[in-house]
């Protein structure tokens, strides 16, 4: 294997390996449900708020549950659904959670 081909980008390689250690026995980290998580900046562009609204929602508790993972939180999208449905109002006058 030539030295390039060990060269990868190491956000997507198991944390318990350095990139600059990695020769045979570095393996890719790639599950479902990693690959299925969303950052914070897909998660404000769905409903059309700013990145500083989604941080906001977790700083207080107000968004969906989150996956710490480093610098940057991400979300399940099962819990994404069920933050979006408990938002589900019949009136303007009911009080937000």
């Amino acid at each position: 294997m030539a030295i390039a081909d060990r060269q990868h980008d190491s956000a997507n390689w198991a944390p318990d390996f350095d990139p600059g250690d990695c020769h045979v026995y570095c393996r890719p980290l790639n599950t479902p449900l990693l690959d299925s998580l969303v950052t914070p900046d897909a998660l404000a562009e769905r409903p059309g708020v700013t990145r500083r609204t989604v941080d906001g929602w977790r700083i207080t508790g107000k968004g969906p549950k989150f996956i710490p993972l480093g610098r940057v939180p991400r979300y399940g999208p099962e819990a994404v659904d069920a933050w979006l449905l408990s938002q589900e109002r019949a009136s303007t006058s009911e009080e937000m959670r």
